[in-house]
């Protein structure tokens, strides 16, 4: 069973859809503890919207300490999607509260006073290709070369260790696009938008050993 945190950020519904039709089982819970009870092996942090809310809200539903005290120190397989992704950080330009620390880091927002290209836009909106690192592991496994993803965002992740970086995306510059610690993991763009792409990305994390 993938258990998909549904704490009021972004749209949870769209990521079961897909799982469900790629055959994986999957549903929405509102607390940890429902979770548990129905057997959960895997979790997926999705998100839209702003880091303080985001974080408030999993701390109180307790989300927050769940993550941190359980499935992180078991290694349970962990999916952070767009927001969720950020929240695995220890903070962010965006807000002020502390975020998860899960990944060593901060969350910046595109600056582009460096970039080469003139004329980019905040938020970064549209499909983009990825390069995947070796340090992504099985997350990527099997995905046509040049496989591509769709982000909105106008934050991105800054990694304080450069192993924890799985993937990179560029605009205006190169920056991380997907993390990996151990069995956790982090993408910034939105593979249940993401079609025959996200479908291979999110079956690769379904089949993750738990």
């Amino acid at each position: 069973m993938i258990a998909i945190v549904d704490y009021g950020m972004g749209n949870p519904a769209a990521i079961r859809n897909m799982l469900g039709r790629i055959g994986f089982d999957a549903d929405l819970f509102t607390s940890p503890e429902e979770s548990v009870s129905r057997g959960a092996t895997h979790y997926i942090l999705p998100g839209v919207g702003a880091f303080d809310e985001g974080i408030s809200r999993l701390t109180d539903t307790g989300w927050t300490d769940f993550l941190l005290n359980v499935v992180a120190p078991t290694c349970q397989p962990l999916l952070g999607i767009c927001l969720g992704m950020q929240l695995l950080f220890e903070h962010s330009a965006e807000g002020r509260l502390r975020g998860l620390g899960i990944i060593p880091g901060d969350v910046i927002r595109f600056d582009f006073a460096t970039a080469l290209v003139s004329g980019l836009r905040i938020p970064h909106m549209g499909w983009k290709q990825i390069v995947p690192h070796p340090s992504g592991g099985e997350l990527f496994e099997n995905l046509d070369l040049g496989a591509r993803f769709y982000f909105v965002h106008s934050y991105h992740c800054r990694c304080s260790s450069p192993t924890d970086v799985a993937a990179v995306a560029s605009h205006g510059y190169t920056f991380t696009c997907a993390v990996r610690r151990k069995s956790l993991y982090g993408v910034q763009f939105h593979p249940e938008k993401s079609h025959r792409f996200g479908m291979r990305l999110m079956g690769n994390f379904a089949r993750l050993s738990s």
